[in-house]
Formats: structure tokens, C-alpha cells, sequence
């Protein structure tokens, strides 16, 4: 059996979302809609699509949960823990609430614009700004912020650079 967790529709989620500035953001919401893909959850800002592996499910037996006791104990025993990371509150470059895993990366680039990311990133991997950003340039800012991330989470020096005091 794979380690997926098993929703069903009204279930309690957290997702993926950008905000309006462009800036990557969880969203807890209600399952409205799912297939072997998509998964459409409903928010306070609106409906939001996602790829139904992004979605982590909020129904846990924790003692600090916001949505106390819903479902009962064998709707919360079928459920496996997909979070991966825990996620930190933290503010974003625009000065709105945002959520991050809290890596090395995450800390790194939390609280930088997004130009002042490509620069950063640039000078970890040893390139050329505007190179970078020409290759994600077709994205929205949410978008380029996450890939450029990930690629300073790839590259096989970062870490060492970062903790050096690129910038």
C-alpha cells in the first residue's frame, strides 16, 4: 500500500496557493472536488486547484488542533501524517503572513523580494542573474520564487555557500 493519505470530499486541508502579490502561501480549506489528479478545495479566498498531492490533510488526533474532535476516531485512524515538513508562520517580503518549511533555503531567502532572490540564488550558484531569471520568467512570481528554491536546494553547494554568507 502506498503511503498516501485517503480523502474523502468535506474533508479539512491545508494547499498550495499564491496571493496577490505573487507570493507562495498555504491555504487551509474544505474538499470540494477530487479525481486521480486535481483536487479542488474551497477557502476563504476562493477555490483553489491543485494537484491532489499537494494537499495535506488538517484531520489529526492532536490536542492543539483548531478543528477539535469532527470526524471521530475511525475517520482520523484511517488517515496517514502526509505533511513532510512542519511549516513556520513568517512574513513575507510584501509584509503579508506566509508559511515555509523552515529549511536552511527557506531561511535563507525568507523576507527577500523577488529580485533580491534571483540575486542571491545567482551569487550561491555562481551565475548570472538575469540568466536565471530569463529561464523562469514565463512563471508567476509564487512559481519562480518555489523553482528557484528548489534549485538552490539541488545545487550541491549550496549549503556550504549560504552558510559562508552569500547574499
Amino acid at each position: 500500500m502506498s503511503n498516501e493519505a485517503v480523502f474523502t470530499i468535506g474533508d479539512k486541508v491545508l494547499c498550495p496557493a499564491t496571493d496577490t502579490d505573487g507570493e507562495p502561501e498555504m491555504r487551509v480549506g474544505t474538499l470540494i472536488d477530487l479525481n486521480s489528479r486535481w483536487a479542488k478545495v474551497e477557502t476563504s479566498q476562493g477555490v483553489v486547484r491543485v494537484g491532489k498531492t499537494k494537499i495535506e490533510s488538517l484531520a489529526f488526533d492532536d490536542e492543539d488542533s483548531e478543528f477539535g474532535d469532527e470526524g471521530g476516531e475511525e475517520e482520523e485512524q484511517r488517515l496517514i501524517d502526509p505533511r513532510p515538513y512542519t511549516y513556520e508562520k513568517v512574513k513575507a517580503a510584501s509584509g503579508k503572513s506566509s508559511l515555509d518549511n523552515g529549511d536552511l533555503v527557506a531561511n535563507f531567502l525568507r523576507g527577500k523580494t523577488l529580485e533580491e532572490v534571483y540575486i542571491a540564488a545567482a551569487a550561491v550558484l555562481e551565475m548570472n542573474p538575469e540568466t536565471l531569471q530569463i529561464a523562469y520568467d514565463h512563471l508567476n512570481p509564487g512559481h519562480q520564487r518555489m523553482c528557484v528554491g528548489n534549485k538552490l536546494r539541488r545545487s550541491e553547494q549550496w549549503a556550504e555557500r549560504i552558510l559562508l554568507g552569500a547574499s
